[in-house]
Order: structure tokens, then sequence, then C-alpha cells
């Protein structure tokens, strides 16, 4: 993310949306947080942000299903505008929140994810990511599918993205496959 933030020349917003449960939203949260704050003493980068804000399940809810983006609620706390209810919702009001954003980036995986992903794609400053054990559909929706699995394939494509930013910057001539741009 620091990479990312250095390319840009920008503040890297971090937000998480997810069908897990509060408490272990709350616990994700707090995992991250510590290792951005062990991140900045360490590294000579730009200082990453703790986490803006995060969306999980409240916990009397069934965790579970494609539907699932119908019932998460916001993480107390460190909400842009409310959360709503909602991975699409979500993503539209931390999109109207910060318009002059440079790039919009998601990743995701499942069905539930696929409304947030559409929402991210049609913005020209969107990019979607999608690690390779992703559902079909969302595969078809991402701008970048990795051929790694989970948590690796999201790495693997923001490190794709940070190359291509830094590609264009430098005017370099990017292929196709590798500009976010031309998706």
């Amino acid at each position: 993310m620091s990479k990312l933030q250095e390319s840009l020349k920008a503040s890297v917003k971090i937000n998480i949306v997810s069908p897990i449960y509060m408490d272990q939203m709350e616990e994700l949260v707090d995992l991250f947080d510590r290792q951005i704050v062990e991140f900045n003493k360490s590294s000579n980068r730009d200082r990453l942000d703790p986490i803006n804000s995060a969306v999980a399940f409240p916990r009397e809810t069934f965790s579970g299903g494609d539907y699932t983006y119908d019932i998460i609620e916001p993480f107390p706390g460190r909400t842009l505008d409310g959360g709503e209810k909602g991975k699409e919702t979500y993503v539209r009001n931390w999109m109207e929140a910060y318009p002059d954003a440079k790039l919009y980036i998601y990743a995701g995986n499942g069905g539930n994810d696929i409304l947030a992903m559409r929402k991210v794609k049609e913005n020209p400053r969107g990019f979607v990511i999608c690690p390779k054990n992703s559902r079909t559909e969302v595969k078809k929706i991402a701008n970048y599918v990795s051929e790694k699995e989970d948590l690796e394939g999201v790495i693997e494509g923001l490190e794709k993205v940070n190359d291509a930013v830094i590609a264009r910057k430098t005017k370099e001539n990017p292929s196709k496959s590798d500009d976010f741009e031309n998706r």
C-alpha cells in the first residue's frame, strides 16, 4: 500500500467491507492497525493511515450465501457515511466521500461483491482485482484476475496496479495488459 501511495503521490484510504461478524471485524481492524503502526515505525516510506472504515455483520445475523450484501452494517466508530446496508451502497458512499480520488480499487471474490465491483468498475478511475479462486462471475467483472489465491491474489493485484502507475508515471511504454487504464 505504501508503494501505491508513493506512486500516486496521494494518501491511501483503506476500507474493509466483509460479511464477517462484528467481533471478527474488530479483531481484523485491530490486527491491520497494529501492522500499520509497526510499518510506520520501521519504514522510511510515507506513513500509512489506520483503517479508514469498515462494515460487517451485526452479531445476531447469519453469515454466508450470495446475498450477504443486503445485511452488512457499519463498524462502530469509523464509518464514512453510515455504511448503510450493502457493499454496493457502502462503495457508492465511499466514492462520493472522496470524489477527487486518483484511483478506486476494489478487491473481492464472491457473489456478494458483484454489485460493488460493478460500481467501482463503471468509474473511469476504478479498478477491480480478484484472486484466482474467485467465482466465475467475479472473474468476468475484474480488471485483473491474479494467478494466486485469496489474500496473496489481492496483494499480487495491488502490486500489478502499482507497477502500472509507476510505468505510466515514468512514461515507459506499458503493455496494454499492465496499464490499469486499458481494461
